[in-house]
């Protein structure tokens, strides 16, 4: 079959996820819908990479023609997407969604009723789909219902590039964008850099961080680097105190450069294996976009803790078992 992709490929969160399964070759093309904030694209566009703002009515047509299946991650981002769906289906092409917990919606919102199949990307996500089959009433039963498959992707290994950590001298946190409700944790890694002030720590961010919040012994790095494989270049261990992951690929790809990581014991975060759990208060639960779902609170106290324990200590075996953890998957 020819796969199409359709969605953002900004340098941002699903643009970069999009270019990811761009580049495992198995589609044939990509509708790249042009982003309404201009946001800069994560990679250059070449062959099979077809721009547009959806209004181009012909360009719509000749892409839908040219493939037999059309995929899209986490949910329809842009205008008109139930309508192009629509046009899909009456092609005769297979759909598929590679959904996340906190953002699948109730069982009557329509687009939820277009694909065909459901890949899951963490194995927390597969309960979570299978229940919201389940309570699909009658004629609201979705096509995907007996086609629910995954429980993990997994991440471009060849694309970050191995480094030995021998001594914890300095934390890392990436925080992009924040993440929607700050789900990335960085009010949680504030409040524990103010508890260690002995422990260095760097924030990289694609956001502004008023600089009157940070304790003087975190450095602020805010930008948007275009050298995505740069990310974990500098640090020993990454801080990642999540109150909730849809992929969660950073937990992945700081392991696969030798950064060992301490992450929220929580799903699903503590499917990654990290080296060090995080205690937190779970299962609080939150209403994104109609259906809710369950989300962790960090402890800043038990984070500065492991900080304080790790500050200094020889870590090499930790950075060693992070590699390797990361071809297991």
């Amino acid at each position: 079959m020819r796969w199409g992709i359709i969605g953002w490929g900004t340098r941002t969160g699903i643009g970069t996820i999009n270019w990811s399964f761009w580049r495992t070759g198995r589609f044939a093309s990509w509708l790249l819908p042009d982003h309404p904030e201009r946001i800069p694209l994560a990679d250059d566009p070449g062959p099979g990479i077809v721009q547009t703002d959806l209004r181009d009515e012909r360009a719509l047509a000749q892409w839908l023609s040219g493939i037999d299946g059309l995929f899209f991650t986490e949910r329809p981002f842009f205008d008109d997407a139930i309508s192009i769906f629509l046009r899909a289906k009456r092609r005769g092409l297979r759909i598929v969604c590679e959904p996340v917990a906190e953002w699948l919606p109730p069982s009557n919102t329509a687009w939820l009723h277009l694909p065909d199949v459901m890949w899951a990307p963490t194995r927390h996500t597969l309960p979570v789909l299978r229940q919201a089959a389940q309570v699909a009433p009658g004629r609201n039963r979705f096509a995907w219902e007996n086609h629910i498959v995954g429980g993990r992707w997994g991440i471009e290994l060849a694309r970050w590039p191995f480094k030995l950590r021998k001594v914890c001298r300095r934390f890392l946190f990436c925080n992009g964008g924040g993440g929607c409700l700050g789900r990335k944790g960085l009010a949680v890694v504030l409040d524990a850099a103010r508890r260690v002030p002995e422990c260095s720590v760097l924030i990289r961010s694609q956001v502004p961080i008023p600089p009157r919040s940070v304790p003087a012994n975190v450095e602020l790095r805010i930008g948007n680097d275009p050298d995505q494989a740069g990310l974990y270049s500098e640090g020993d261990v990454l801080l990642a105190p999540s109150l909730f992951e849809g992929f969660g690929y950073s937990l992945y790809e700081a392991q696969a450069c030798g950064m060992p990581v301490i992450a929220t014991n929580f799903p699903p975060m503590d499917e990654a294996g990290v080296a060090w759990p995080l205690a937190c208060e779970g299962g609080l639960s939150h209403n994104l976009c109609g259906r809710p779902f369950e989300y962790a609170r960090p402890e800043p106290a038990a984070l500065a803790g492991i900080m304080r324990a790790l500050n200094g200590r020889p870590i090499e075996a930790e950075s060693r078992a992070a590699f390797e953890r990361s071809r297991a998957w």
